[in-house]
């Protein structure tokens, strides 16, 4: 049973410089510079403070996701809700997945590892388009089920990898990889100097839709989480930059640039420590900087981003205001809300104007009389979860208020008072 409060009282971040070009069969990448003039959202990094995005949500949806022994979730690696449907891929654990309604009530479980038709190793990445969900095994081989049936339909075994990250377009028509700096003689050939292509289905006519800086050549690590959808409107981040694209029927419009200030990256070191240091110690700079190297969340709304990077152990929490071009939250972690008595979690899917997020599947309860956490502030039915046993996660979906003035004149000034504090204190 699904439970609705309102109360009264969002990717795409990316990391340097992109070059972008809309075709490169077996030929040199035609570059085009980026014009950072337009639409550039300057960003003061502050990580001082817990970030609580409660006060922005409007109306709070809670879905307990049903548990049974067939539907029992090991770990989220990635949710995409479409239209009534609620898909949760678990490959660490299960190497399944899931399917729900938006009542979270268990429909369905795609589980097929094997090495026959149909079938896979590992789940890389997953999609869902209109009428198709599509797992991607191993980098080498896309396999097309029926979205609502979960029918195997086809697939296609690729001669080489073809990318660690994809999602599709037009009903499967166009698919998008990312190959990351991997540049084997067979990328050589087919789309040199490229880092995100397009093809169709069966992995022909490839076409390079952004390069790859050169000098990231020799960079070991290499970020993912380079596409997001709500719906089908789909966004594209080239790792290590902070440019933030949508897909068009003419390939990739830049929309925003990103600008953290003496935060940004710096390629040239990045290039220069992966040339002459040991991997420990580029790894040590990507993962200490708020905005460098560990994105692991970005979602969007028609009127929010939300962006989520990991740094020593800790989340950096971004929400942008897109229609007035502007940062209205930031911070580290998340602080338990006032309203709901624990963190709501930074969103992790999108579909229309909702974010999903969700809440680990921990013991509910500790003992007969305390909960641990107090579900009737989240309006959670608890008939589904038990004291005993093992409960799924609980899916928040929450919709953002579309007028954030007054909650953006409160954290400008909450910023700079904390601010002015630091400097007393020097």
């Amino acid at each position: 049973m699904k439970r609705e409060c309102t109360y009264r009282l969002l990717g795409i971040l990316l990391i340097g410089t992109t070059l972008l070009c809309v075709s490169c069969n077996n030929k040199e990448n035609s570059i085009n510079p980026i014009d950072y003039d337009v639409d550039t959202i300057d960003i003061d990094v502050f990580t001082d403070r817990p970030t609580d995005i409660s006060p922005f949500i409007d109306t709070l949806i809670s879905i307990p996701l049903e548990a049974t022994e067939e539907s029992l979730i090991g770990s989220i690696d990635k949710i995409i809700a479409w239209d009534s449907m609620i898909y949760i891929m678990d490959n660490h654990y299960s190497k399944a997945v899931f399917v729900f309604d938006m009542e979270g009530n268990f429909i369905d479980k795609i589980f097929r590892v094997g090495k026959g038709p149909g079938e896979y190793a590992d789940i890389f990445d997953m999609d869902v388009d209109d009428q198709f969900l599509y797992i991607l095994d191993s980098g080498r081989k896309i396999i097309k089920f029926e979205r609502n049936t979960g029918e195997f339909l086809e697939e296609h075994l690729f001669d080489h990898w073809k990318g660690g990250e994809f999602i599709t377009a037009n009903n499967g028509s166009i698919v998008f990889y990312d190959k990351g700096f991997k540049n084997t003689e067979y990328f050589a050939n087919a789309v040199p100097l490229c880092q995100i292509y397009e093809t169709n289905f069966h992995g022909t006519n490839m076409n390079c839709v952004s390069n790859h800086d050169k000098r990231l050549a020799s960079v070991y690590t290499h970020a993912v989480l380079t596409f997001s959808r709500n719906g089908n409107d789909l966004f594209v981040l080239p790792a290590y930059t902070y440019d933030y694209f949508s897909v068009q029927d003419s390939g990739l419009d830049q929309l925003y640039h990103l600008n953290f200030g003496r935060y940004n990256m710096n390629i040239d070191r990045i290039s220069e420590m992966a040339r002459s240091t040991s991997k420990e110690i580029l790894n040590d700079y990507l993962y200490t900087s708020p905005v460098v190297g560990l994105l692991s969340i970005f979602s969007f709304t028609r009127d929010y981003l939300a962006i989520v990077y990991g740094f020593n152990g800790r989340q950096y929490n971004m929400l942008i205001d897109r229609k007035n071009k502007r940062l209205v939250m930031e911070g580290v972690n998340v602080l338990s809300s006032y309203e709901f008595q624990i963190g709501i979690p930074m969103p992790v899917a999108t579909h229309g104007d909702f974010f999903y997020s969700f809440i680990e599947p921990v013991t509910y309860f500790s003992n007969e009389d305390d909960e641990r956490f107090d579900l009737k502030n989240l309006n959670v039915d608890t008939t589904k979860m038990t004291r005993s046993g093992e409960n799924n996660p609980i899916l928040l979906k929450y919709r953002l208020r579309s007028e954030n003035d007054e909650l953006h004149s409160q954290y400008t000034a909450m910023k700079e008072y904390m601010k002015n504090m630091e400097k007393e204190k020097e």
